[in-house]
């Protein structure tokens, strides 16, 4: 059985645990090994294989449900969670420093509490430096969580991303003095992680500015200081790829030290008889790339190069040929064996996706070349390279950063040799000359950090160039496998019957419409301590409020808002509107409006009065902007669906109180959205006169105690209410009065906090609602 179907089935089966819950009991072990079993007297018999194929899948299932669980003893960590402030002593695994201003280091606990205890914690401290190092001992006093989902559609899968690194608890410090570090590092195996952070240190004095940052990541993995804007413009530029340790770095330096080592060993008559070259040095090389492995980070591209580097060594020194998928499907396999929760992370997939595309597409595309003049071989090759990585990439990038980047086509041609055959020599050479001289390095360095600096600059010009600017765009599931599909119809030597096929599935799934819209349904957004709903009617599209996170620099536009719009099938907003001007409800806007088309923008403040970066994109956009007068104001009439905005006096001391409220009705159902309405707002809603009916109600200011809820629960009477607050907030909202009241009137209350995303949608005289895993009763 090839490798590449055995990869296949382990990885469905690990694919298929992030939709299918972990079994109860034990039967899913014993059906897989009874599978396994069967399939070992019939494995000759081709009929055979779809045993073998539901062991495997079995296996990836049961594994990756395993690593999403922390250990179940309670010597470990984890289960210290939510057990209040206790004290911790342990070693640092990791330490980097953020481009914000904070730091992030993953320490190995060993005591808890004067307790002997085991596993690792993400601590990240708000401000200031790491103040530790890999290797030291160092110990806080703080709270530990368990990472949580927002559970919003689309949203990056944070705990699973550290559970695949082997952490299931996080903790925060504010101050960088609340880290005490009680000894120096000890002789533990720590040594490669601190020379990254030496070498890094060396690189921040020698580069300037943010190419200090790329510098970094490009020789040593630690890509932490990277500003947001660079990263926006290498991802605009398709240039992403080049500024992370990739196969492509990793063979380069395998290339020069393999040549190196050739030059040396033929000066020896002795070891040129005694075995040929080729023969032996990829195995003896194995151990340089293994360190250099270690110091960049151990990442899951790098893995995948060695691997390959590796078993392409063993096999070449046994006189065995294997297809190139083959071998990378065996390391791929290894890969997932070792860590199962490695298939979803971008990097892996996007790693082997484009080795894959090179493999595909390159041999095909490389006979067109023969016979040209050199230059145009080497030049032409670059330009296919480029091609094939990014057809096989494309439905990747797409579902995982919702973005497609024509400026880098043109922008990988000048940049690949810049970088791989300029910056990162210069790089290694510095980070070699170190122990020799600090002066030869730091001109290697300094060398790599001009090379580095140029191809950003070439970036920039790129970008300016009419029809190369990145283009935005959040796919739904079925239109990221149409992406797939089409990819695939582009296969070569496919065919054209299996061409066409593929690529009119393809654009079924991308052009088909979308179903039928609800004639309401309201999705309040778990965006934290924020405010965000997403109401539809008949098929038009509003958003009020975006989010936003209060203290934090994370664009909950961009992180959160933007993807779930886009999973549920949203392209184009009918209206956005902006209840108050409060960071929680408007920080999320100005990615939805830079990125969405919007039609129109409801709110009660002026231009001048808006945030300014709001105000820019408005203009900018050219965004009809509505300046809402007090009182009711008619949006949308169609029929029996009806849409008005309600505008208290602005005059209100407590801004809250100047929230725009929402009402929308369709046949028997009403929705009343207040915003952070509070008691004097309130008493203007009642005088304007309250709409009828309302079944279902948004409790005012995140369900404060301040708000009045049980007013509005009186006078409306609903027959369900929702409130948006951010799991275990500091502001402890709901308050516990307001879910009181809730429930001494009987009205069911859904929380985003404890819930996440909320879909309600109108039938009938009722509403259904559903949760992000289904149906809520």
């Amino acid at each position: 059985m090839a490798p590449y179907w055995i990869l296949a089935a382990y990885a469905a089966g690990i694919g298929l645990s992030a939709c299918a819950p972990a079994p109860a009991g034990s039967w899913p072990l014993i059906a897989a090994g009874l599978l396994a079993l069967l399939w070992l007297p019939l494995h000759r018999c081709g009929r055979a294989a779809p045993l073998l194929c539901a062991a495997l899948a079995l296996a990836g299932f049961l594994q990756a449900h395993q690593a999403l669980q922390p250990p179940s003893r309670d010597d470990h960590i984890a289960a210290r969670a939510s057990a209040g402030m206790i004290a911790m002593e342990g070693v640092v695994q990791q330490a980097e420093r953020l481009w914000d201003g904070s730091s992030r280091l993953d320490v190995a606990i060993d005591r808890a509490e004067s307790t002997e205890t085991e596993g690792v914690v993400r601590l990240t401290i708000r401000s200031g430096g790491p103040g530790a190092a890999p290797g030291d001992r160092v110990s806080w006093r703080a709270k530990l969580r368990r990472p949580q989902l927002f559970g919003t559609p689309g949203e990056f899968d944070y705990p699973r991303h550290l559970a695949a690194r082997g952490i299931y608890v996080t903790s925060y410090l504010d101050r960088e003095t609340d880290l005490a570090r009680l000894s120096a590092p000890e002789p533990d195996g720590r040594f490669c992680e601190r020379l990254r952070g030496q070498i890094a240190a060396r690189i921040a004095e020698a580069v300037p500015g943010d190419d200090a940052g790329l510098m970094q990541t490009l020789i040593v993995g630690i890509g932490g200081s990277i500003s947001p804007e660079r990263r926006q413009l290498l991802s605009d530029g398709g240039l992403a790829h080049l500024f992370s340790i990739s196969g492509l770095h990793f063979g380069m330096l395998a290339m020069l030290v393999y040549a190196a080592s050739c030059r040396l060993y033929g000066h020896s008559e002795r070891l040129l008889l005694f075995c040929p070259p080729r023969r032996i040095l990829p195995l003896l090389l194995l151990l340089p790339l293994f360190f250099y492995l270690l110091i960049s980070g151990n990442a899951p591209p790098t893995r995948r190069s060695f691997g390959m580097i590796a078993l392409g060594a063993l096999l070449f020194s046994s006189h065995r040929r294997t297809p190139p998928l083959a071998l990378l499907s065996t390391v791929a396999l290894a890969l997932l064996l070792i860590s199962p929760l490695s298939l979803f992370d971008p990097s892996f997939q996007l790693s082997f996706a484009g080795v894959a595309g090179l493999m595909v597409w390159m041999p095909a595309w490389q006979k067109h070349l023969d016979g040209c003049p050199r230059w145009q071989q080497i030049s032409g090759a670059m330009m296919l390279t480029t091609v094939a990585a990014t057809l096989a990439t494309t439905p990747l990038v797409l579902w995982h950063f919702h973005q497609i980047a024509p400026a880098g086509l043109l922008a990988n041609l000048p940049a690949v040799p810049l970088i791989t055959w300029g910056a990162v020599p210069a790089g290694l050479a510095g980070a070699l000359l170190l122990p020799v001289s600090s002066v030869l390095a730091e001109f290697c360095f300094g060398v790599a950090g001009r090379l580095v600096a140029l191809t950003v600059a070439l970036t920039e010009a790129c970008l300016a160039i009419p029809g190369m600017q990145a283009v935005t765009l959040h796919v739904t599931w079925l239109e990221g496998l149409g992406a797939a599909l089409l990819a695939a119809a582009l296969l070569p030597n496919l065919q054209r019957r299996r061409r066409l096929v593929l690529a009119g599935l393809a654009l079924l799934l991308i052009l088909a419409p979308l179903p039928a819209a609800d004639r309401m349904r309201v999705v309040a957004l778990s965006v934290g301590q924020g405010d965000a709903t997403l109401l539809t009617l008949g098929g038009r599209h509003y958003l009020i409020d975006g989010g936003g996170l209060t203290g934090s620099k994370v664009d909950i536009g961009e992180r959160l808002v933007g993807p779930a719009l886009g999973r549920l099938g949203v392209r184009r907003l009918a209206g956005v509107i902006l209840t108050h001007d409060h960071p929680d409800h408007s920080a999320g806007l100005p990615f939805i409006l830079e990125h969405f088309e919007v039609d129109g923008f409801w709110s009660a403040l002026s231009a001048a009065g808006l945030e300014p970066e709001i105000a820019a994109i408005l203009a900018r956009r050219r965004i009809p902007t509505c300046c809402l007068t007090e009182g009711w104001t008619g949006v949308l009439a169609d029929g029996e669906v009806t849409f008005s905005l309600f505008v208290p006096p602005q005059e209100a001391d407590d801004p809250n109180d100047r929230s725009i409220v929402a009402y929308a009705a369709a046949g028997g159902n009403g929705v009343l959205l207040p915003g952070d309405l509070a008691a004097r707002g309130f008493d203007e809603l009642c005088a304007a006169g309250l709409p009828e009916p309302v079944t279902l109600l948004k409790l005012p200011h995140h369900g404060s105690k301040g708000s009045r809820p049980e007013r509005f629960l009186d006078r409306l009477q609903p027959a369900l209410a929702f409130v948006s607050a951010g799991r275990d907030n500091p502001y402890r909202l709901p308050h516990p009065f307001s879910v009181a009241a809730c429930r001494q009137r009987r009205i069911p209350l859904y929380r985003t906090d404890l819930q996440g995303t909320l879909t309600f949608t109108a039938s009938g005289s009722s509403w259904e609602v559903r949760g992000p895993s289904g149906d809520i009763h």
